[in-house]
């Protein structure tokens, strides 16, 4: 054998280990093989609600983050773009809060999700909601124009439904 046919033979035997290395990692993401990490794992963590845009003509906005004091703060804003009043409440929560919404990112397994596509199906009349959560300098956003995994249907609605909780 010549060294142009070893060359050509070990090209071939690379690309098929490189091939062969995308097909395992994308049939363990996509078999509905569940990624998750411990809640403990994240040191750092916060998340913000958002509801935006429709036909209601208010903007809302809820983070939540950790505070000095080792409880959390929930600041509640919402935004008339029509005339209405706007709302800016900050409150004092336990730190149970941010553990609830910590642990739903965890156990859904967010992190590995990767970038995830546009939705085939956005009403253009109505508002997008968004979560965005931050996990040791890490930042992923879900929103409802996006196409979101099985394991992740809901996790929108869940985490404003645990800030609503929370919020006097």
């Amino acid at each position: 054998m010549d060294k142009k046919s070893k060359a050509k033979r070990i090209v071939v035997l690379i690309c098929a280990a490189a091939i062969v290395f995308a097909v395992v990692l994308a049939f363990g993401k996509y078999t509905g093989k569940k990624r998750t990490i411990s809640p403990d794992e994240i040191a750092d963590f916060k998340v913000e609600y958002m509801s935006y845009g429709g036909m209601e003509g208010v903007d809302i906005d809820i983070t939540l983050e950790p505070s000095p004091d080792g409880n959390a703060v929930l600041t509640y804003r919402e935004t008339s773009y029509v005339g209405g009043e706007n709302k800016d409440e900050s409150y004092t929560v336990p730190y149970e809060a941010l553990e609830r919404v910590k642990a739903l990112y965890a156990e859904r397994g967010v992190p590995f999700w990767g970038e995830l596509p546009l939705s085939e199906f956005i009403a253009l009349d109505a508002p997008t909601r968004a979560v965005i959560f931050w996990a040791d300098g890490e930042r992923t956003e879900l929103s409802s124009d996006l196409e979101l995994p099985k394991e992740g249907a809901g996790i929108i609605n869940e985490v404003r439904s645990i800030l609503n909780e929370y919020r006097k």
